[in-house]
């Protein structure tokens, strides 16, 4: 009699403990799904103010740049403004600054990787203060306009795909994963071990987003598994259908 009661008692605080380890696991995949999906967030809305940020940027140095022409190289302020910031404005340009062959008018020279910015901005001071060179000056005035306007666009394309990226709940889950699983690589150019470039370049290969999207796949499957219906239940469920057919 006594074990009998022992037995009839045992079961059901077995039962809760283990609806509890049921309920707490379910709440930390929830509670780790939120944070994935919160981090992805944030990191698209920074990529995206970050795009605002250079096109700010990009708007002010062309504007200058109008300026400078407009008063035939008078405004030295603007001038000045550029050439400060003209390193700044060359690494924003990425291979839109770059010209790989270029050839300076009326010289009998050839320049291989030419940055725009860097060299065409004091080509132009010194030959717009020039009445014989002032037609070629504006001919360096045309291809940094040209050059800002063309990176004005890419930035302005950059913003309608974040924009659209930011609405998507399923962009965040894929931005958090893959974040997450390039810790390693972030940790080896932390160490030393390789270089800033080399990460980024290991993380925009097409190889690293299929990897990190087939990760953020199936960790969602699992997760939205096991919140739902568990893994033991899916298990028996699938055998089932399984046998059954």
């Amino acid at each position: 009699m006594h074990w009998t009661a022992y037995a009839a008692l045992r079961l059901p605080v077995l039962a809760a403990l283990g609806d509890k380890k049921k309920y707490m696991e379910r709440l930390i995949i929830i509670i780790v799904l939120l944070v994935i999906f919160g981090y992805g967030l944030v990191k698209i809305g920074l990529k995206l103010k970050n795009q605002y940020e250079r096109l700010a940027f990009a708007d002010e140095f062309l504007e200058k740049l109008k300026c400078y022409v407009d008063s035939v190289g008078r405004n030295l302020d603007d001038y000045g403004w550029m050439i400060h910031r003209s390193n700044k404005m060359q690494s924003h340009l990425g291979s839109l600054g770059i010209i790989h062959s270029y050839k300076p008018p009326y010289q009998n020279i050839m320049y291989s990787n030419y940055p725009i910015m860097l060299n065409m901005l004091p080509d132009l001071r010194s030959s717009i203060e020039d009445e014989i060179l002032r037609s070629v000056a504006y001919q360096y005035a045309n291809s940094l306009q040209e050059t800002l306007v063309r990176h004005i666009g890419c930035i302005e394309d950059n913003l309608d795909f974040y924009k659209k990226e930011i609405k998507n709940p399923f962009k965040w889950l894929r931005e958090g994963v893959r974040e997450i699983v390039a810790v390693p690589a972030y940790l080896l150019s932390w160490l030393g071990i390789v270089s800033e470039s080399f990460v980024r370049k290991f993380i925009s290969s097409v190889f690293f987003k299929a990897i990190s999207g087939l990760i953020a796949l199936v960790g969602f499957v699992s997760a939205v598994v096991t919140i739902v219906i568990g893994w033991e239940e899916f298990a028996r469920k699938l055998a089932s259908l399984l046998t059954s057919a």
